[in-house]
C-alpha cells in the first residue's frame, strides 16, 4: 500500500518566514501583521507552524517584545537572506528580460518578404531592437514543416499557394489583400481604354503566372468564360509578381498579377485595376494549430498589421 500522499500546506513555505522575520523585526505580532497586510492571528499561526516543522522554539517574549530565541537567531541569519532574494526576483526578472535577446523566425514568399513586410520589419526591428528577426524564403509546402516543428514562429503566405495539405495543421489569420492588377507601359494602347475586358487584354503579349498555378487557373477560367482562351498569346510565365511587374517595365509585354498596395516601384510601368475582372487574393498569417504564439511572435504580427493598414489607405 503506498504511503499517504504528504499535506503541502503543512511543509516550509515562504509566507512562514515572511511571517517569523516581520515579527522579529517589528517585536509584535500584531505589528508584523499591519505590515504583511493579514490578521495577527495569521501571522501567530504561521510562526507556530514554522516552529513545528523545524521541531524548534523560535521566539521568546521579552520587556521590549518578541525577541528571536538562539535557534530563531540562527533561522533569521539564513531566512533574512532568502525573504530579501525572493523580494526582489520580480525586480531582477524583469531587468534581465528586458535586457535578454528574443528571437523571431518569419517565413515567406519572395514577393510577402520584399513588399507586404519590407516596411514592418524595418519598422520593428528598429522599435525593437532586442528581438531578432529571420525572414526565411518560403520554397514549397516542405518549408511547412519548420513551422510545424516549432522552427519557425510564422508564415505569411497567399492562400493561393499550394498548402492544402498542411491546413489541418495550421490556423490562418487574416492579414492583407492583393487586388489583381493589369500592368503596363506608358503609353500602351490599353492605357486609356474606359473599360477593360479579357478581349482586349488577349490582344497583346502576355506575362503570366505559371501554368498550372492557382492564380493562372483563375485567368484560364476568366479566359475560357469569356471565349478567348484559345486566343491568348504568352510570351513569358513567372512565378513571382515582383519580376513579372520587372519585365514589364523593360516592354517585354504586359502582366496580369495580383499586386500589393505600396509595393515595389518600377520605371515605364502603369497599373489598371482588375478588380472587376478578377476577385482580391487573400494573404494570411499562418500559426501553428493548438500553439500559442511566443510573445514577440504576436508583437510582430499586431506591428504588420497596422502597418499594412496605413499603407492600405495611404495609397
Amino acid at each position: 500500500m503506498p504511503p499517504p500522499a504528504p499535506h503541502r500546506y503543512k511543509e516550509l513555505h515562504l509566507g512562514q518566514l515572511r511571517a517569523f522575520c516581520e515579527c522579529v523585526r517589528q517585536k509584535s505580532f500584531s505589528a508584523a501583521a499591519r505590515v504583511l497586510h493579514v490578521s495577527q492571528p495569521a501571522v501567530w499561526q504561521q510562526v507556530r507552524a514554522l516552529e513545528r516543522e523545524l521541531d524548534a522554539h523560535l521566539l521568546e517574549r521579552r520587556n521590549s517584545g518578541w525577541e528571536p530565541s538562539e535557534d530563531g537567531q540562527l533561522l533569521l541569519e539564513l531566512a533574512a537572506t532568502i525573504v530579501s532574494s525572493v523580494d526582489s526576483l520580480k525586480e531582477t526578472f524583469e531587468q534581465r528580460r528586458r535586457g535578454m535577446l528574443r528571437t523571431l523566425t518569419v517565413i515567406g514568399s519572395p514577393g510577402v518578404l520584399t513588399e507586404e513586410l519590407a516596411l514592418p520589419v524595418v519598422g520593428f526591428c528598429q522599435r525593437y531592437p532586442h528581438i531578432k528577426v529571420s525572414l526565411l524564403n518560403y520554397a514549397g509546402v516542405n518549408t511547412l514543416d519548420m513551422l510545424l516543428d516549432g522552427s519557425a514562429d510564422m508564415a505569411v503566405l497567399p492562400l493561393a499557394l499550394d498548402i492544402a495539405g498542411n491546413r489541418r495543421l495550421l490556423v490562418a489569420e487574416s492579414f492583407t489583400r492583393r487586388c489583381w492588377s493589369l500592368l503596363l507601359p506608358p503609353g500602351h494602347p490599353l492605357v486609356g481604354k474606359r473599360r477593360l475586358a479579357p478581349r482586349d487584354l488577349v490582344r497583346y503579349p502576355l506575362i503570366l503566372p505559371e501554368t498550372g498555378s492557382l492564380w493562372r487557373k483563375r485567368i484560364d477560367e476568366l479566359f475560357l468564360q469569356a471565349g478567348v482562351l484559345g486566343r491568348m498569346k504568352v510570351c513569358l510565365e513567372v512565378s513571382v509578381p515582383l519580376a513579372a511587374r520587372r519585365y514589364v517595365s523593360l516592354g517585354l509585354g504586359i502582366a496580369l498579377f495580383p499586386k500589393p498596395p505600396g509595393g515595389v516601384e518600377f520605371p515605364n510601368l502603369l497599373e489598371r485595376s482588375l478588380e472587376h475582372l478578377l476577385p482580391a487574393e487573400e494573404i494570411a498569417i499562418l500559426w501553428r494549430r493548438g500553439a500559442k504564439p511566443r510573445p514577440q511572435a504576436r508583437l510582430f504580427a499586431d506591428y504588420a498589421q497596422t502597418c499594412v493598414q496605413e499603407a492600405a489607405k495611404n495609397s
